[in-house]
Parts: structure tokens; C-alpha cells; sequence
């Protein structure tokens, strides 16, 4: 959700001084955040134990979980305050500028591309983050053998 403000922004709407600075920090202090728990270790994606099975049904039902929550969240809460303030709150009212969803079934193909950008976010994230365990790893190995040969 954060990465698509950052790819493709819609700043038309934002006219206060230093709006748009503020909109693009925070899109990217998320991003940041994200990045810092994954790579410090404070966040699990996947168990440590189990077998395949396991990890990928954890991985589906956290996919599942997340994808329920945002659009619960967004029909029960963003919707109603969109609909009494008249601003078109992520985009809860109207569809975005760009030709990405449009028509009279705007708002389930919205929640089918957000469910869709779930799954693959996450499994990009498991990636990145089996990459920095791989790495680490490695690292451990290599820094044993020279402490072997010392």
C-alpha cells in the first residue's frame, strides 16, 4: 500500500505548504520502518520450525489475515467517514486518476488488487528475508573457519 504511493502518487489533492514533502517522508519512513524490523530480527515472517506445510499455510493465513483486515477496516470505518466528510479517503469514494481500476465494480476490483498486492508483498518480504538470513549465515561460517585457522 505505502510502496504504490511511492510508485505512483497522487499528489493533486495536496495543496498546503509542504504537503507533498510530508506525503512522500512518511510513505518512505514506512518503507523504512518495514526494512528495519526485517532486518534487524525483531519481526518473524515465517516459523523457524516445521515443515513446508507449515510455512506455507502460515504464509496464507497471515496473507489472509492482513488482506480481511484492510478491507474490514475500509468498509467499516474509511468508507462511512468518507461518505459523511465528502473526501474521497483512499480512494473509498471514487477511483484513483490513473486507468488501473475503473468501472461499476470499482471497489471489489479494488479489494482483489490490494488482496493480490498482499500475497506478493509479503512473499517479497519472506525473500528478502531469507536472503539476509542466507547471508548471515554465510557470514557465521566464514568467521568460525577463521577463527579455526588462527
Amino acid at each position: 500500500m505505502f510502496l504504490s504511493a511511492l510508485l505512483i502518487p497522487d499528489t493533486a489533492g495536496l495543496i498546503l505548504p509542504f504537503e507533498e514533502l510530508y506525503f512522500f517522508a512518511n510513505h518512505c519512513a514506512i518503507l523504512c520502518f518495514v526494512l528495519y524490523y526485517i532486518i534487524s530480527g525483531k519481526v518473524v515472517l515465517l516459523p523457524s520450525t516445521g515443515g513446508i506445510k507449515t510455512k506455507i499455510s502460515h504464509y496464507f493465513n497471515w496473507c489472509l489475515f492482513s488482506t480481511l483486515s484492510y478491507t474490514i477496516f475500509n468498509c467499516a470505518f474509511v468508507s462511512p467517514l468518507a461518505i459523511f466528510s465528502g473526501i474521497n479517503i483512499g480512494y473509498s469514494l471514487s477511483p484513483p486518476k490513473f486507468d488501473l481500476i475503473s468501472g461499476p465494480t470499482y471497489r471489489l476490483q479494488f479489494c482483489v488488487f490490494w488482496g493480490v498486492s498482499i500475497f506478493i508483498m509479503r512473499g517479497l518480504l519472506i525473500l528478502f528475508d531469507a536472503c539476509l538470513k542466507q547471508a548471515s549465515y554465510v557470514c557465521d561460517i566464514a568467521t568460525k573457519r577463521r577463527k579455526k585457522l588462527s
